[in-house]
């Protein structure tokens, strides 16, 4: 089995965030989620793969140096879930799709034992509001839908699916494709931590949700090169690289970039940028 991130959207519900770096590098207690990801799949077990790329590409690559044999895919224009289909030529049956803006623990040994006899497997949740649901009959995928009622499940960004099926997709989602043809598509319900990075608040609220999981008990989410002066106060924030807090600051529940320089500043539910300030 290989594997295949989907990191080459542009991230616009992450914006202004998504301006500065794309979503699957935004640091996760101070590592770039990417990273997190490629170290989860070697775990497990997974030694090759592929990676698309679009927007920032090479800020991707950066944050994907590792021992892992990864080939990638760059496109032109933004394709959606049809990049998958150029995985062909490095399959054997297998591949495991993940979308690179989101955190799982990947139950790999389960997915596996339940694509037997079957095309392909989904990783489902209980709902989510705001995301759409996926329709089931049983234990099998028969399509999407927008009802998110108590009791629906929505897709979690992850899937194993067989050759046979890469070969037909077809759609910017390849959850058009399976609704489709006649694949028999399995679900397997996951009950552990999931979380989605793809807006500044959710992002927020998820760093710190994964420190939690980790039992990281610092107060922020610091990434390398930040000095925070004695005699300025953060807490609960998520401070990006090369930035520099001094001179009696107050930081509260905040985003601060990266490469920046805050000087006897008081800032409070905020994301602090080089250009501007926004509200978290």
């Amino acid at each position: 089995m290989i594997f295949f991130i989907l990191a080459g959207g542009y991230g616009e519900r992450a914006k202004p965030l998504s301006t500065i770096k794309p979503k699957p590098t935004f640091p996760v207690n101070g590592e770039p989620l990417i990273k997190i990801m490629l170290r989860q799949l070697k775990d497990i077990g997974l030694k090759r793969g592929l990676i698309n790329l679009h927007y920032m590409p090479e800020t991707i690559k950066e944050n994907t140096k590792t021992d892992l044999d990864i080939n990638f895919l760059y496109e032109k224009e933004l394709s959606g879930s049809k990049i998958i289909k150029r995985s062909i030529q490095y399959m054997k049956d297998l591949i495991l799709v993940i979308n690179g803006d989101i955190f799982v623990e990947i139950p790999l040994k389960e997915l596996a034992e339940k694509i037997s006899n079957s095309d392909g497997v989904l990783l489902v949740k209980s709902h989510n509001t705001g995301y759409s649901s996926v329709e089931i009959k049983k234990d099998t995928f028969v399509g999407t839908k927008k009802d998110n009622k108590k009791g629906a499940f929505m897709y979690t960004g992850v899937a194993v699916l067989r050759k046979n099926v890469i070969k037909k997709i077809d759609d910017f989602s390849f959850l058009d494709t399976l609704k489709k043809h006649d694949f028999k598509i399995k679900i397997l319900e996951y009950n552990g931590l999931w979380l989605d990075f793809g807006k500044p608040k959710l992002y927020f609220e998820s760093n710190f949700k994964y420190k939690e999981h980790i039992d990281n008990l610092t107060q922020n989410s610091l990434s390398n090169n930040v000095i925070i002066s004695h005699d300025s106060m953060v807490n609960r924030s998520i401070i990006w690289e090369n930035s520099i807090i001094d001179n009696k600051s107050k930081i509260s529940n905040c985003i601060i970039t990266g490469n920046i320089k805050l000087s006897n500043v008081n800032y409070k539910d905020k994301i602090i940028t080089k250009d501007k300030i926004y509200n978290l």
